[in-house]
């Protein structure tokens, strides 16, 4: 055999081995990354990830990002949430959220956090335009779980009337 064939075979299975430890080790190294991120930042990533499982049509994913005792103003708890959300879902083939004015303050007094925002949910889209939406205002305490930011209460105003 030919010395510099037996060393590109050596190679390959060098580079086969080596390839799904490399995605391993980064796979590791993001995930102790995240552990360390700041607050805020995971405050806005739980949010985001609210945003998707709403876009999604998914209230399951969704009432994830919820503490295990949520309430909001009018004493509605984690299934109420979503069970009026699969409905939405219902009649509603596409859904939409646009978030701005997004707040988080991580420096309240106790273990928690409040984020303010304004959200406008929007459904059922007729050629490019929703037929519905509506704009409001939230204000949002958060708390860690399990490791994890989730809503523990929610207070919120519809905006422009209605």
């Amino acid at each position: 055999m030919i010395p510099w064939r037996r060393s590109f075979r050596r190679s390959e299975i060098h580079k086969r081995c080596f390839r799904p430890l490399l995605v391993l080790g980064v796979v590791l190294l993001t995930a102790c990354a995240g552990a360390n991120e700041p607050d805020e930042d995971r405050i806005r990533a739980a949010v985001a990830g609210m945003k998707a499982a709403v876009e999604a049509k998914k209230p399951r994913e969704l009432v994830r990002f919820l503490a295990t005792d949520y309430r909001d103003h009018r004493g509605r708890n984690r299934d109420f949430v979503r069970k009026i959300l699969r409905i939405h879902f219902l009649r509603y083939r596409k859904v939409g959220v646009l978030i701005t004015r997004l707040k988080v303050d991580t420096t309240v007094p106790g273990p928690g956090a409040e984020v303010q925002a304004h959200v406008l949910l929007f459904g059922g889209f007729r050629e490019l335009l929703p037929e519905n939406g509506r704009l409001y205002s939230f204000d949002t305490h958060w708390r860690l779980e399990d490791g994890e930011w989730r809503m523990s209460y929610a207070e919120w105003e519809s905006l422009l009337g209605g």
